[in-house]
């Protein structure tokens, strides 16, 4: 897989499907005292930003002793999605992901590493009541490490490339990936009734990662490559807004 970062910046899915009214069908007349809440809802869009961890651990030792800097397991998570309801409880949906953490600088070049990843996600509606909704969802995807080693300074002559041609390298690794995760969201500054609004919410879940290939320069691949992926927990303030009640 090459450079799948970019998936950082795509949102798999913003807003899912078209919204069919739902119905709550009855026995008799006379209403259940403790019925169901019915629940009617088209889909909804969010943006989310928190912190992710992942294990690279065995990458920082492979650095260190080369005398590059060493990064911290918690990157900064930026991204974003959306879902739709399918079904009256299934929720189903995409999200995409972004890993940053800062650039580092060391003997004139710059170090950075970072990721992203996508996947397809679904959850089943555990509870909705009033303006509250708890769904836990599973989530298959995609995603990629990136580290970066360039050169601190613009290039601003002809020889400068010529002394030094190898400025930048940029290696990569895939990893096929299975998120675990438990979303919280709350409907602010509408009544239940409302056909959508402004939606905030929580996700805390784990990230797996199953399966992974080698590092990647290029096209060429590396052999003896650290050991580095995504495996490892996450939380997210979501915010966003959707249509349906």
């Amino acid at each position: 897989m090459r450079t799948l970062s970019t998936l950082c910046c795509i949102f798999l899915v913003l807003v899912v499907g078209a919204r069919a009214p739902g119905q709550l069908a009855t026995a008799q007349e006379a209403p259940d005292p403790d019925p169901s809440p019915a629940v009617d809802e088209g889909g909804a869009g969010f943006f989310a930003i928190g912190t992710n961890v992942i294990g690279i651990d065995a990458l920082n030792d492979r650095l260190e002793s080369f005398g590059y800097p060493t990064f911290g397991s918690a990157f900064l998570s930026l991204g974003g999605g959306g879902y739709g309801l399918v079904g009256g409880r299934f929720v189903l949906g995409g999200e995409g992901h972004g890993l940053i953490r800062p650039a580092q600088s060391v003997g004139g070049r710059e170090v950075t590493a970072g990721g992203g990843y996508g996947l397809a996600t679904l959850g089943y509606l555990a509870v909705a009541q009033s303006n509250w909704r708890v769904y836990p969802q599973v989530g298959v995807g995609a995603g990629g490490l990136t580290l970066d080693i360039g050169s601190t300074g613009a290039v601003t002559d002809f020889d400068d490339v010529l002394d030094d041609p190898n400025r930048r390298a940029e290696l990569t690794r895939g990893s096929l990936l299975v998120s675990l995760a438990v979303n919280l969201t709350y409907d602010a500054f509408s009544a239940p009734e409302d056909e959508g609004g402004f939606r905030i919410g929580l996700q805390a879940g784990y990230l797996l990662a199953p399966l992974s290939g080698d590092w990647q320069l290029d096209d060429a691949t590396l052999d003896d490559g650290p050991d580095a992926g995504f495996g490892g927990p996450f939380v997210r303030l979501l915010i966003g807004g959707g249509g349906g009640r």
